[in-house]
């Protein structure tokens, strides 16, 4: 029966459309990422006829250590060696183009590398609550969707990063605490691939060492490291793996997720045309914004004004000297172009400055500098350009 046969109209009838894995694993140095991922991507390439090619995205020089072993295989081989984040796109594009299966290693420096010239582009030391919307915004049509969409196998290595969340003991004292692990990347990626891998490198007794290495070697794995490399699988959508774990893992370990996948068949991602029509001048929502902003401009005049009543030459130089340290330009033509959260959160930095800039207002750019830094941030990123600072605030899984 169709979706159109039961009254449906954007609703079909239920298949299976997800023809291609999409994986991501991280860990620490040394806990076999890589090489998990190589095995796993050679299993897939193997289900091709003839065998797919794996294509490489390097950010470590990492493929170097593949090229001999993929002759073995008799897997052709490409490596692109880049951690430009702007050439994700183009090298998802042609893999897919290739019918390659493709292993990005890692991604955890495109992250970075869009952050950081972002900041640059900006000038910025420190990243802007604003600012966090234009990298997510083109991370998403840079990488998140093209990584869901594609129509090929790809493999995502990422480095661990710690989450952490804060409390309040039983004195009603603020703490943190170390709650999980994450790939280190933009912080919603771990939704996006179908089958999720927490990687370990864990030093254990010989005896230990010696059984999980005869397991593997009675399967034909030769294992030659002295470390246990081992996967817990964290997220498995086929739900045939979850929580499982696996010492030295390769393609068999989780051949039963590719086996619930539609291979060969036909693969739809997701739907990402854009809503913006929706958002017109006369929309509500379009309206309701521009009020906002209008009473946001409004607040900030009020509050510059009650300050500084005065025309005289000092006052009109702390005024403008003001707003171009807390909006970085003194037009104010280019402030009412800010956005609303930019208003708001610009709004209550001068509400925290006013009161210090009334006993000394020498150093303007240095005391704003401190409330911006006092103020939260209000997104769920680290603040710090490259840095790999805590996040204290994670969210829930849903």
């Amino acid at each position: 029966m169709t979706g159109a046969a039961v009254g449906f109209k954007l609703f079909q009838q239920a298949e299976n459309l997800l023809a291609f894995g999409k994986v991501g694993l991280y860990g620490a140095q040394g806990s076999g990422k890589t090489t998990t991922a190589m095995r796993v991507a050679v299993g897939l390439s193997k289900l091709s006829t003839p065998v797919a090619p794996i294509a490489f995205v390097d950010t470590e020089t990492g493929s170097d250590f593949f090229v001999e072993r993929m002759k073995a295989e008799g897997i052709p081989f490409y490596q692109l060696k880049t951690r430009a984040f702007r050439s994700l796109a183009t090298a998802i594009e042609e893999a897919e183009a290739a019918g390659a299966v493709l292993v990005i290693d890692s991604v955890s420096h495109f992250w970075d590398e869009i952050r950081t010239a972002y900041a640059e582009k900006m000038k910025r030391t420190r990243l802007q609550f604003e600012d966090w919307n234009v990298i997510k915004d083109e991370w998403r049509r840079g990488y998140a969707t093209p990584f869901i969409n594609a129509r090929c196998h790809i493999i995502v290595c990422g480095r661990s990063q710690d989450t952490y969340e804060d409390f309040f003991d039983d004195q009603g004292r603020r703490e943190i605490a170390k709650t999980g692990t994450r790939m280190r990347a933009e912080r919603e990626f771990g939704y996006e691939p179908s089958l999720v891998l927490e990687m370990e490198g864990l030093s254990v007794t010989q005896d230990a060492l010696r059984a999980a290495k005869d397991k593997r070697e009675r399967a034909g794995v030769k294992i030659s490291s002295e470390r246990i490399i081992r996967a817990t699988v964290l997220k498995d959508r086929a739900d045939v793996l979850n929580g499982q774990t696996f010492d030295f893992p390769d393609f068999d370990a989780f051949a039963p997720h590719f086996h619930a996948l539609n291979l060969g068949g036909k693969h739809l991602g997701v739907d990402d045309r854009s809503s913006a029509a929706l958002f017109t001048s006369e929309s509500e929502a379009f309206q309701r914004t521009n009020k906002l902003r209008t009473i946001a401009l409004e607040e900030i005049q009020g509050e510059i004004a009650a300050a500084y009543p005065g025309q005289d030459k000092e006052s009109k130089t702390i005024k403008t000297d003001l707003v171009h340290a807390v909006f970085g330009t003194r037009s104010w033509t280019a402030v009412e172009e800010k956005k609303l959260e930019e208003l708001e959160r610009g709004l209550a930095v001068i509400r925290a400055v006013l009161p210090k800039l009334a006993e000394d207002a020498r150093d303007i750019p240095g005391v704003v500098a401190a409330a911006q830094a006092a103020i939260p941030q209000g997104g769920d990123e680290d603040p710090f350009v490259g840095g790999d600072a805590a996040e204290p605030t994670p969210k829930t899984e849903s």
